[in-house]
């Protein structure tokens, strides 16, 4: 407990608006979002605040090193996700293949992780709590056993590797009019390193790949 921010996220909720005496941290608590899991804390209704990290969800973690499936089919680790990345996601149910953003990066310590191997040759390594997709639903890894049925995402995508800064387009071509307008899309200058020229590729891909 000593080793994260459990105790200063307990003294954080202690001094949010609305709250009713006191906050209390049990003995088997650790870092939380916000608040510490296994804290727990009274609100006013009126006067106080509605905190997502208060009501009851827990932190699942994958080791450094994992690779981490982004929006545009390359891959990194986990260790270099800043906070706006656009990921791949599967919902909860497993049917749908969306994009959504990084909005908050955290990381603990665990002293033990499982491996899970599948028949098929994939592998994950995960801490006890993180959820696995199973037929059922969401399971933990500890209760994942042998012969289970676990969902894979074969596309692994390709390596992100940074490339060369270099001007693809300065944007002088263009009369100032247009320059203006590529200027507020952040389109020039278009370097290799621009944001929006994986999107740009992306639909030269498809518009070259219909001739």
């Amino acid at each position: 407990m000593k080793a994260d921010l459990t105790l200063e996220q307990a003294a954080n909720v202690a001094c949010l608006p609305g709250i009713y005496k006191y906050s209390i941290t049990l003995p088997d608590g650790h870092q939380g979002y916000g608040f510490p899991i296994g804290g727990v804390a009274a609100i006013d209704a009126d006067e106080g605040v509605i905190s997502p990290g208060g009501i009851g969800y827990d932190i699942n973690c994958l080791p450094k090193g994992t690779r981490i499936l982004t929006k545009y089919g390359y891959a990194i680790p986990i260790e270099k996700i800043k906070l706006g990345d656009e990921l791949t996601i599967i919902d909860e149910v497993g049917k749908f293949r969306k994009v959504s953003n990084v909005v908050a990066l955290l990381g603990r310590k665990s002293e033990k992780l499982i491996r899970i191997t599948t028949r098929a040759g994939y592998e994950i390594r995960v801490t006890e709590d993180h959820p696995i997709l199973t037929k059922n639903g969401m399971v933990e890894a500890e209760n994942i056993g042998i012969g289970a049925l676990v969902a894979i995402y074969p596309f692994e995508g390709v390596e992100y590797e940074e490339p060369e800064e270099f001007v693809i387009l300065s944007g002088e071509e263009f009369s100032e009019n247009i320059k203006k307008e590529l200027r507020k899309r952040n389109l020039i200058p278009l370097t290799s390193r621009n944001s929006k020229l994986q999107i740009i590729l992306k639909l030269l891909g498809y518009a070259l790949g219909k001739q």
